[in-house]
């Protein structure tokens, strides 16, 4: 579950020149229950933005949330179709071996630099 407040509450996510709302924004009415709704108001008088702001951009937020998640279940779905092979397996554990040895070495070299 997406923490809407947690991430809508941060100030820096909408700068103040970029909460106007497109001048072709088509008007909606929604019910909200009143807690929602509380959260909302005290979310949007702390980043100083409108109501439609705060809105168009959770709708923002949750469509590119989804977009991900979709993106990352073709993925599994792919790999689950299409496995590694043992050989792409072995390759995998290689390079990742030889990572973590650079990895270790980088750290021995900057302690003694």
């Amino acid at each position: 579950m997406v923490d809407f407040m947690a991430y809508f509450s941060r100030k820096e996510f909408i700068p103040k020149e970029e909460a106007d709302m497109p001048t072709n924004a088509i008007k909606i009415a929604i019910s909200l229950p009143k807690e929602d709704f509380k959260l909302l108001e005290a979310v949007r008088k702390r980043m100083g933005i409108t109501r439609s702001a705060l809105i168009d951009k959770a709708i923002h937020y949750w469509l590119s949330k989804s977009k991900e998640e979709e993106m990352v279940r073709q993925y599994i779905e792919g790999y689950r179709r299409h496995p590694e092979t043992p050989e792409e397996l072995e390759e995998l554990t290689a390079m990742e071996k030889l990572a973590l040895e650079t990895w270790s070495k980088e750290e021995e070299w900057d302690e003694k630099g």
